[in-house]
């Protein structure tokens, strides 16, 4: 895997020309001390690396922090070592800039091209003064150090307004990313980390990790001496192995396994899923006719939901929002995406899974306001040449004269995307097949694969409006966006073995039960065969689900059967064969081979082989 700089420092870029730059101070007001009230509980998002160093601040043999420059400071270290309460104190004349540096550096955590890290820290800021956050020290000037500078309004003049805050104690996070010579900062917001910005290095001053500290009193003529001109409380700082959220900068192919990749919830908000390395970051909002109102989107997360609310336009206006994602998109590729979609009251509404430029370079689905139209895939703009056409809901589609999806107001959408053809099923049926090489649009133009496909897998809500419309009024809603690695519905996986239970013997026979889990995808029928050979004899037993199972997966490892219950199950799916009365010094074969089924073809996964050896498995 190789960092894409180019296209991450172009979706900084981005970031930057959505928000008004918010200019530092450069002379602190005067500022009192911090309140007495402990401060509101927020609870930050749990860094599942390793944690090397609970840093304490008074001092141990792991870190040993001191007053590396001041004027005017001040450190106050709590008696826990949790916190220390940093000061800057009027001490100098009229031009005299107070400040403190305060830290140091590690005494065994490296830096170096195969070292990177996370570190976690709070803040407490109730005067908004400039602070900042370093991570090397040349053991002479901290004023050369690396870091970022910022206050509670903006981090690097990048805005911060929608972070967690409680009287003034916010939860940051900086990731030294050493491959790539970067460094991240973000900051808690709804309660997960989110991106503020990114900066390249060239290098770094010392050979070990630094935790210094900055806090600017700058110059204040009218304060009386010894008066406070600054003051922060820094907290909770720890340090992790490696990078958490950072780890979305590089692409990533994954194999199409059918596991599940990467879960967005809400497309104004950083997703990332520490087990598959995938990540998404909001970088589009796009107005073909106007600037981009910010009340077009919102998320309503107490029931999990992202809207769309219909704008003051007359018709034709095009909207999308969203961002893209680390996967890499290429013509070998193999992804579904699944979500769930009401049907929009504008024109046509639906998920766009590439984008180039602008959403006219994408690749798409629609569905229409009305049931009896369906829905289209389209390939650029949706005018004549650019998609497939409507197709009709059929009737596996619907529920009774609807199309959404049981007692469930919403439809479920899937598009798979096999390179250049991308398929997209309703309810678990099929909709349309089209490859964009070859366009099933006679009027589409020739040539479009590099033109409509991204370098990266993009989730990108687009509306289209095609009707006067009611300004304000909710127009769709959806939900539950995830992106699997693999085809889930033209393609099964490697069945999973729960376990292989043998009764007691009687009279030198054996009862032997076969169970075994279902399989790690989403499909709307799974079956198995079993063959299971002994003594010269063949037994074969066939067994499929019925119609309406939407998720089927492996129950949890290292599980007995006695375990389970109904609870755990759920969507889970147990299979089982048994075989009765077999000789109990006998050699049993189970072949297993999954399949899923779909249009009424049964499209089969590889053959699994178990052997039993007088009763015991192989």
């Amino acid at each position: 895997m190789k960092m894409n700089k180019t296209r991450l420092l172009s979706l900084l870029m981005a970031m930057l020309f959505c928000f008004v730059a918010i200019p530092l101070p450069a002379i602190a007001e005067e500022a009192s001390t911090p309140p007495a009230e402990t401060p509101a509980t927020i609870t930050p998002e749990a860094i599942p690396n390793d944690l090397l160093l609970d840093v304490d601040l008074r001092g141990t043999a792991a870190y040993t922090p001191a007053s590396l420059k001041s004027t005017g400071g001040e450190a106050t270290v709590s008696a826990d070592g949790d916190s220390v309460l940093l000061v800057c104190r009027k001490t100098g004349g009229s031009r005299t800039s107070h400040l403190l540096y305060w830290g140091g550096l590690t005494a065994d955590l490296p830096l170096g091209a195969e070292n990177s890290y996370t570190i976690t820290f709070a803040i407490t800021n109730p005067d908004s003064a400039q602070f900042g956050f370093y991570v090397d020290y040349d053991g002479a000037d901290a004023a050369k150090s690396t870091g970022f500078v910022g206050n509670s309004a903006a981090i690097e003049s990048v805005p911060v307004g929608n972070a967690d805050d409680a009287n003034g104690k916010r939860y940051y996070c900086l990731e030294i990313d050493a491959k790539g010579s970067l460094l991240n900062f973000y900051v808690l917001f709804g309660g997960e980390y989110q991106l503020v910005t990114s900066k390249q290095y060239e290098g770094l001053l010392s050979d070990r990790l630094g935790i210094i500290f900055y806090l600017l009193g700058g110059r204040n003529a009218s304060a009386e001496a010894n008066s406070v001109l600054a003051s922060i409380t820094v907290s909770d700082v720890n340090i992790y192995g490696g990078l958490y959220r950072g780890a979305a900068n590089y692409d990533l192919a994954p194999e199409a396994d059918g596991s599940l990749l990467l879960e967005v919830k809400d497309l104004q908000k950083d997703a990332f899923n520490v087990k598959s390395g995938a990540g998404y970051h909001q970088s589009v909002a796009q107005l073909n006719t106007a600037a981009f109102p910010e009340s077009f989107y919102s998320y309503d997360a107490e029931k999990g939901v992202m809207n769309t609310t219909l704008l003051n336009q007359s018709k034709g206006y095009s909207i999308v929002y969203g961002g893209r994602t680390n996967l890499l998109l290429t013509e070998t590729s193999k992804y579904t995406v699944s979500y769930y979609q009401t049907l929009t009251k504008a024109g046509g509404a639906g998920l766009r899974v590439s984008i180039g430029d602008s959403y006219a370079d994408s690749i798409g689905v629609y569905l229409h306001q009305s049931v009896g139209t369906g829905g289209c895939l389209a390939w650029g703009a949706n005018t004549g040449p650019g998609y497939s056409g409507y197709k009709k809901f059929t009737a596996p589609m619907m529920n009774g004269n609807t199309v959404y999806w049981q007692e469930e107001q919403y439809a479920k959408v899937d598009i798979e995307i096999n390179g250049t053809v991308v398929s997209v099923y309703i309810n678990d049926t099929l909709l349309l097949t089209e490859d964009i090489t070859n366009p099933s649009n006679p009027s589409a133009k020739e040539d479009i694969t590099k033109r409509f496909m991204s370098d990266t897998l993009c989730l990108v809500f687009h509306e289209y409006a095609n009707a006067d419309l009611t300004a304000g009024a909710p127009s769709t809603q959806f939900k539950d966006i995830r992106v699997y690695a693999g085809l889930l519905h033209q393609e099964s996986y490697d069945v999973k073995t729960l376990q292989l239970q043998t009764g007691s013997a009687q009279e030198g026979k054996l009862n032997l039960r076969f169970v075994g889990g279902g399989m790690e995808a989403t499909c709307n029928r799974v079956g198995f065969e079993i063959t299971a050979t002994y003594g010269g004899k063949t037994d074969t037993y066939d067994y499929n689900t019925p119609e309406g199972y939407r998720k089927l997966t492996a129950p949890r490892k290292d599980t007995t059967l006695a375990e389970l219950t109904s609870a755990d199950l759920g969507y889970e799916y147990l299979y089982g064969y048994t075989l009765y009365g077999v000789p109990a010094d006998i050699t049993v074969t189970f072949t297993v081979r999954a399949y899923t089924i779909d249009m009424g073809n049964r499209l089969y996964a590889e053959a699994v082989t178990f052997t039993v050896e007088n009763g015991v498995l192989k």
